[in-house]
């Protein structure tokens, strides 16, 4: 079963094998490689579009904060 993205055999011939591109990929998954390039895609944003690079407020309202239909605690 595939839990996402695309399938091993899909994956084209010219790149290294499996256990290569996934052993890289594991460590910078878990070095935050990835976060730290969204972060820095994410700020670059912010400037260009002429906004603050990092938020000082975030506006939550009914539709974004999910509850159940009874209001009460549950569990």
């Amino acid at each position: 079963m595939l839990g996402g993205g695309i399938a091993w055999r899909l994956i084209p011939k010219a790149l290294p094998p499996c256990s290569t591109t996934f052993g890289y990929f594991a460590r910078w998954r878990d070095a935050g490689l990835f976060a730290w390039i969204n972060h820095d895609i994410v700020m670059a944003d912010h400037e260009r579009v002429g906004r603050e690079d990092s938020p000082t407020a975030t506006v939550l309202d009914s539709q974004s904060v999910k509850t159940i239909e009874s209001g009460g605690p549950r569990g």
